[in-house]
């Protein structure tokens, strides 16, 4: 659930107007980002076979950067159209909304049938 706790400190960070819960929500979202990329890198190495595992990386990290220029235009015609708040709100809704819904299949009993061989 750690992009539930990234999307919900972006989302109090697109509501709040005090400085000091923005700096806490961004420290957060720091800190929670940095636990997610160790523990998926970590998962990933274990459960991808060695032959693959330069494949499924530089496609994930394909993935990644084209989604940062992607975010990054959305973000600003959000802002632009409506306020500097927007972004930050959609961005936390979002990654909330799709925790909730890919967690019924990616779970902990998902990462243990995953796992089983190791």
């Amino acid at each position: 659930m750690g992009k539930a706790g990234v999307g919900v400190a972006i989302l109090v960070l697109g509501l709040v107007a005090e400085v000091w819960v923005a700096g806490a929500m961004m420290v957060v979202t720091g800190a929670l980002m940095t636990a997610e990329k160790v523990v998926v890198s970590t998962l990933r190495q274990q459960i991808v076979p060695d032959e693959l595992l330069g494949r499924v990386l530089s496609s994930s990290r394909l993935v990644v950067m084209i989604g940062g220029p992607v975010g990054a235009v959305l973000g600003g015609v959000l802002a632009s159209a409506f306020a500097v708040q927007v972004p930050y709100v959609v961005a936390g809704g979002f990654l909330i909304l799709v925790t909730l819904l890919f967690y019924p299949v990616l779970n902990n009993r998902a990462l243990a049938s995953a796992t089983d061989g190791y």
